[in-house]
């Protein structure tokens, strides 16, 4: 199970660009996915690979 996630690994990015459509729909606001660098609030610092922290404003 290991080796494939090797050779093709997984870019978290991707992974949340591709749900952003469906969170939108799902929750009917608008989503941006922005990495912890660059978002300049407080919470981003508890954000680890797979797991986000969410901000709801």
């Amino acid at each position: 199970m290991v080796e494939p996630l090797l050779k093709d690994p997984i870019s978290v990015q991707d992974m949340f660009d591709a749900a952003k459509e469906f969170l939108a729909q799902e929750f009917g606001v608008p989503v941006h996915i922005v990495e912890a660098e660059g978002a300049g609030h407080t919470k981003a610092a508890t954000a680890l690979p797979f797991k986000p922290a969410i901000m709801i404003e």
